[in-house]
């Protein structure tokens, strides 16, 4: 993600961005799952997801931000 590209074994290259975006979708939809469930274990999951959405897109958008500004 650093701007150098990381061969896989089988040719070609990694996508380190395209990789974080899926877990960032895959995030997004497991805590709308979660986001009106009525107890405070699924309600403490939704923060901790939202949290973590947050904290990934910051890092990407600074990512962005650093390679064209």
């Amino acid at each position: 993600m650093d701007g150098n590209p990381v061969p896989k074994e089988s040719g070609g290259y990694w996508d380190h961005m395209q990789e974080m975006q899926n877990t960032l979708w895959g995030l997004r939809n497991h805590a709308e799952t979660l986001k009106n469930v009525n107890n405070p274990e699924a309600q403490a999951a939704y923060g901790r997801a939202t949290d973590a959405i947050n904290k990934i897109e910051s890092a990407l958008k600074d990512m962005v931000y650093d390679y064209f500004p």
